[in-house]
This record gives C-alpha cells, structure tokens and sequence, in this order.
C-alpha cells in the first residue's frame, strides 16, 4: 500500500536528518540520500492523490450513468466499507451500500427523474465534492 511505502520512506527520511557528523552536519552522503528520498516521497504523495481523483471520477461516472456494474468496480467489497447518503445513517459493508446504489438506480428510472432517494438532485444538494468540482469549472 501507498501509506507503508511512504511510512517507510519518511522515516528512513527523518533517520538520515537525525545521522549527522561530529559537526552537527549531514554528509555528502546522507545529503544525497535525504534528496532522493524526498523526492520519491513526493512522487507517492502525487500517485496518491492520483489514484484518488481517479476513484472520485469512476465514482461520479458510475452514480451519473446509473450503472451499479461500474459501481460494483468503484466500491472496495469489504465489511468495513463505509457510505454515508445525505440525511442517512451511516451503512455498513460493501453489500449494503451496492444495495442501496442499486435501489437509488431503480427509484430514478423508475419516476424519469434524476433523483437520490426522493431529493431532486439539485446542485446545492450533491456531495460536497461535486459541489467542488462545479465551482471550480465556473472559475475555470
């Protein structure tokens, strides 16, 4: 995983800073290191967010298309996977939060409305993030 690479990387990072000579300085050597540590720290930091942005998008992708296949790809089958609705209680597990996709994918084709469990998908009323990224294009 991400996290332990850059757990990793970090403290092997923070132990060359803390290796220093009889002068209090770091080495040539530990210098070098410390650079290309921080770099590959850098570029994990970056794939990171990555693959983030990435899952958002498939997400989004997924809840717009109304496609519970592509949700099914998006969601990591777990027990411990967590998906909060707005106005919902939090639900628990990967099954029970396919199944509730799959019932929001019903109930819109169902009335010919683009709506999430009877609330018109307003732009005021989508996920923070939507709301985010529909700002960010009006700047754009």
């Amino acid at each position: 995983m991400v996290e332990n690479r850059l757990a990793s990387k970090e403290t092997a990072l923070q132990n060359l800073l803390d290796d220093t000579d009889d002068d209090g300085e770091l080495t040539r050597t530990n210098l070098a290191e410390a650079s290309k540590l921080k770099a590959e720290i850098e570029q994990l930091h970056f794939d990171d967010c990555g693959a983030v942005l990435l899952a958002n998008m498939a997400f989004y992708d997924a809840f717009s298309s109304r496609d519970i296949d592509a949700m099914k790809e998006v969601w990591w089958h777990s027990a411990s996977s967590i998906c909060v609705h707005p106005g919902h209680s939090p639900l628990v597990g990967c099954n029970a939060i396919l199944e509730s996709f799959d019932n929001i994918f019903l109930n819109s084709l169902r009335t010919g409305r683009g709506e999430y469990d009877g609330v018109l998908a307003e732009e005021r009323k989508l996920p923070r993030t939507t709301r985010m990224k529909e700002e960010k294009r009006r700047l754009e």
